[in-house]
């Protein structure tokens, strides 16, 4: 009979305390995609906050220029008189 315990070999080759099941061996790697979805998933999340942030300033810049029309366009210089 074959030792029991946590170091024990369970016949293939891997030791009985890491033995889980070929379940945690194949959620281990998926073959890539899980991957990027921790490369993708802040990336994407960073382009949507910027996306937002976007908006809010044209948003401010358009209320802003409704605001003062006088003044001209956002950046514009008046020549002296």
């Amino acid at each position: 009979m074959a030792p029991v315990g946590p170091n024990a070999d369970t016949g293939n080759g891997i030791p009985g305390a890491y033995d889980h099941g070929v379940n945690s061996l194949t959620l281990a790697h998926q073959g890539g995609w899980d991957e990027i979805l921790m490369v993708a998933g802040p990336v994407l999340i960073f382009a949507w906050l910027l996306s937002v942030a976007r908006k809010r300033a044209q948003t401010l810049a358009d209320a802003e220029a409704v605001d003062s029309p006088e003044s001209g366009p956002a950046g514009s210089v008046t020549p002296p008189s």
